[in-house]
């Protein structure tokens, strides 16, 4: 389950940074394999928020070499996971993805050069067990 989690999320991650942008969104993503997810029972809905600082890149988009890449990969399996263990769930699914920075963050970025580059990882879904 892990595993599977885990190459799901990767494969998101890798397209926001194939893409170079500086906001990416994806929805209506499951984060479980299962062959009838209508037989899941909802046990409710997550909406969180999670902040990511790169080294050396543009806030929202990629860094330097993709030195500091798996970050935000990390970070945003844990925070679903959190959610799934909170409200005692197995998976999660319809979940939606929004990475870019915020107004201050591209400013921060700015303002130090490139150096640090912020941004916000939004993430919600249904937690089905």
């Amino acid at each position: 389950m892990k595993s599977k989690l885990f190459l799901i999320v990767l494969a998101v991650l890798v397209c926001v940074f194939a893409a170079a942008c500086t906001a990416f969104t994806a929805d209506g993503l499951m984060l479980v394999a299962v062959q009838n997810p209508s037989s899941f029972e909802i046990l409710g809905d997550f909406d969180i928020k999670v902040s990511s600082s790169k080294f050396i890149g543009a806030a929202g988009g990629v860094n330097f070499a993709n030195i500091t890449s798996d970050v935000t990969s990390n970070l945003l399996r844990d925070a679903i996971e959190r959610e799934i263990t909170r409200k005692g769930g197995t998976a999660a699914i319809n979940v939606s993805i929004k990475y870019g920075p915020s107004f201050g963050q591209l400013f921060l970025n700015g303002l130090t050069m490139g150096i640090w580059a912020p941004s916000t990882i939004s993430i919600s879904g249904t937690i089905v067990k």
